[in-house]
């Protein structure tokens, strides 16, 4: 074979084993950067009964949520019951996150994924710890942001590592400690009541408003200051529908806070099927503190009635939400219902939102106000048998519109 010939193979050898190499590089480095379905954590899935605390930690802020028995709670909070389900999902689902692409290990380019540690300036992610019972972690991570156009896919990198991870991601943690709390104190439905009263400790300017009967929509003031009326009937339907859907902002321990002193104000709703719901509140600083109390009064509680509305559409179609078949609340139903509030607020004082604590927190005075009296000259206005109304000689146009009637030197 020629010299010249010899040379050309040897130079497309060399490029055949070029592009061999870099091929196996390339998958080499696909192989190691692609883990699709690999856990973040493995072998956690098998131990999420072993956890005994969620740790979360956002800038400064740190919370837990331990597990006493079957019972979740929020340590900040004095142990206030964590909603379980949500404790639930974020265990597993930390056991769970699936890893899909590895992404930068550079430590000046976490914060762009908002992997940076907690206390960072930019770019901070969430800390997340489960710890088992002694204490120590079984799993840590920081949960970035979520990927642009990956429903479901966030950045993530284990705590102490600086690797970077796409992954697949079932975890939304609360920015707060409320935020793990079922926050929906009540929701009593405004035809239900038949009473409120509303009792101010400091001043006696109480109110009472009440129903004659379940079919009258409308609330009265059966007591009012001579010559007073209401102002307008939100004054009523705030306090009335106050606990359709009451909210609360915070919660402490009962030791924490005083129901005491000049601030205090009993709120007691009564209802036609024998419920009752007293709050008792308190001013402290800014913040309106209320503990509640449930309870069944069969005095209270009318016959049960039988149900309301029984039909269907013509064509059998289920009725709308709402139109269903209305089935009124048995005894044992209406002490089920006090019990349950009872335990899920005895011994916990709750932070109200302003605008409900307005309500609940209602003056008469407040409430009510004394319309001015007529012209002094009304009577002289008043229509003939026919319905004709004559101006007396002294009274004009301009004076009707004005309010007033002429002096005697006009006259």
């Amino acid at each position: 074979m020629k010299t010249r010939s010899l040379i050309v193979l040897a130079v497309v050898a060399v490029v055949v084993i070029a592009g061999a190499v870099f091929t196996v590089r390339d998958r080499e480095s696909g192989t190691r950067h692609r883990v699709v379905g690999e856990p973040l954590f493995p072998g956690l899935i098998e131990s999420v009964n072993s956890v005994a605390s969620v740790e979360v930690t956002q800038g400064e802020d740190r919370y837990t949520i331990v597990r006493d028995g079957d019972v979740w709670g929020l340590a900040e909070k004095g142990g206030y019951p964590a909603q379980f389900d949500m404790v639930k999902k974020t265990i597993v689902g930390v056991a769970e996150i699936a890893l899909v692409e590895a992404k930068t290990s550079k430590r000046d380019r976490l914060a762009e994924l908002y992997l940076a540690e907690p206390d960072a300036e930019d770019g901070a992610g969430t800390r997340i710890a489960l710890r088992g019972e002694d204490g120590a972690e079984l799993a840590a991570m920081i949960l970035g942001k979520a990927a642009r156009g990956g429903e479901g896919r966030r950045y993530v990198r284990r705590a102490g590592e600086d690797q970077a991870w796409l992954a697949e991601v079932a975890v939304d943690i609360g920015a707060q400690p409320m935020d793990w709390v079922d926050k929906t104190m009540t929701k009593l439905r405004p035809d239900r009541l038949r009473r409120v009263s509303i009792t101010h400790d400091d001043d006696g300017d109480d109110v009472v408003l009440e129903k004659a009967d379940k079919e009258n929509s409308n609330f009265t003031v059966p007591v009012l200051p001579e010559g007073a009326k209401v102002k307008a009937a939100m004054e009523i339907n705030g306090i009335v529908s106050a606990l359709s859907f009451l909210n609360i902002e915070d919660v402490a321990p009962v030791a924490d806070i005083a129901f005491e002193g000049e601030t205090l104000v009993t709120t007691r709703y009564e209802t036609f099927d024998g419920l009752v719901i007293t709050l008792t509140s308190v001013t402290v600083g800014d913040i309106v503190w209320a503990r509640f109390e449930a309870a069944y009064d069969a005095a209270l509680a009318d016959p049960v009635e039988e149900a309301l509305v029984e039909e269907e559409t013509e064509d059998g179609v289920e009725l709308p939400p709402g139109m269903e078949e209305i089935k009124p609340l048995t005894a044992e139903d209406v002490q089920a219902e006090a019990e349950a509030l009872g335990a899920r607020t005895a011994g916990w004082p709750f932070a109200l939102p302003n605008f409900r604590a307005d309500h609940l927190r209602k003056k008469l005075t407040a409430m009510i106000e004394y319309p001015e009296a007529e012209p002094e000259f009304a009577d002289e206005l008043a229509p003939d048998a026919s319905g004709t109304i004559t101006l007396p000689p002294n009274i004009t146009i301009e004076d009707l519109l004005a309010g007033e009637k002429p002096d005697a030197a006009q006259e």
